[in-house]
């Protein structure tokens, strides 16, 4: 309320004082009166956004894309489970969704095109794998624990195990589906 608008603004007076202000939301008119903007540094989400090329060279860089499709060849699994469990080991390793289902459409989709299933049912089994298992690691994370005024250990319990178990059920419904798919318009 008004009384940390009112602590902030004092917080930018300071001469001896550096406020970084880092927010995945516009910066709120009260916050950017003149004598503020000369005393933060503004980082917005889209100086944090990451290209495909930067996604690319930090995937290559760890090496999680080779370990993924290596680890997995051994493993005979529907290509809905495979674009389910990827998503979401890319969510954990990197704590981001984009960059979780951007780059498991790239590594399963030559897979996808050749499995017989729709490509449909695929693009859901990722968004799947994409939801659940947020971390620390993620800013989402953060959000919901500091708007909802949880702990991490509550955070953990609500948003990433719900989030868990919203991803698996719609994984299992994608596979009901995919039984289906001769029949269901659209899904060919």
């Amino acid at each position: 309320g008004e009384e940390q608008r009112q602590k902030i603004t004092d917080w930018a007076r300071r001469q001896d004082l550096w406020l970084i202000l880092i927010s995945r939301s516009p910066i709120p008119p009260w916050l950017m009166p003149s004598y503020i903007k000369d005393g933060f540094i503004v980082i917005t989400e889209e100086d944090l956004r990451l290209g495909q090329a930067e996604i690319a060279g930090y995937l290559k860089a760890c090496g999680i894309a080779n370990v993924i499709t290596d680890g997995l060849q051994g493993f005979h699994m529907p290509i809905l489970v495979m674009c389910f469990v990827i998503a979401q080991v890319l969510r954990i390793a990197t704590g981001s969704t984009t960059v979780a289902l951007t780059t498991t459409a790239a590594i399963v989709s030559a897979a996808a095109a050749t499995s017989g299933v729709s490509p449909i049912l695929c693009a859901i089994a990722v968004c799947a794998g994409g939801i659940g298992l947020s971390l620390p690691n993620d800013s989402g994370f953060w959000a919901v624990s500091r708007f909802f005024h949880l702990n991490e250990i509550d955070t953990i319990r609500g948003w990433t195990v719900g989030g868990f178990v919203a991803g698996v059920s719609i994984l299992l419904f994608t596979c009901v589906l995919s039984l289906f798919q001769g029949f269901l318009p659209g899904l060919i």
